[in-house]
């Protein structure tokens, strides 16, 4: 993404596949409560008319800018919620051994 970015065609099938999500989401009372409850909550209500308006604005560059200023090793970070226990421990460790962040394996 950061280096060979998206095709139109790529970005168009990824924009489709997501606002037939949304669209799903209208005969969904729990989502639609989720959406618009978190958004009075939060103070950022977000239609789903809106994102659909804006998906559709996006470009293949967009998503390229975006992603090299945001998807560096410098820049990630690991969050892990959740019940945690030695196992998990022992998994995470085992990941990131295996899934270095320089971009070197």
């Amino acid at each position: 993404m950061r280096e060979e970015g998206l095709s139109e065609e790529e970005l168009a099938a990824v924009i489709k596949s997501y606002v037939f999500d949304l669209e799903y989401s209208r005969d969904q009372p729990e989502a639609l409560a989720v959406r618009y409850g978190w958004g009075v909550q939060a103070d950022y209500l977000r239609t789903l008319d809106l994102d659909i308006q804006e998906l559709h604005r996006l470009r293949p560059e967009d998503l390229q800018r975006v992603s090299r200023r945001f998807l560096r090793s410098k820049a990630l970070k690991l969050v892990v919620v959740g019940p945690w226990s030695e196992q998990n421990r022992q998994a995470i460790e085992t990941l990131l051994v295996s899934c270095p962040l320089d971009g070197q394996g």
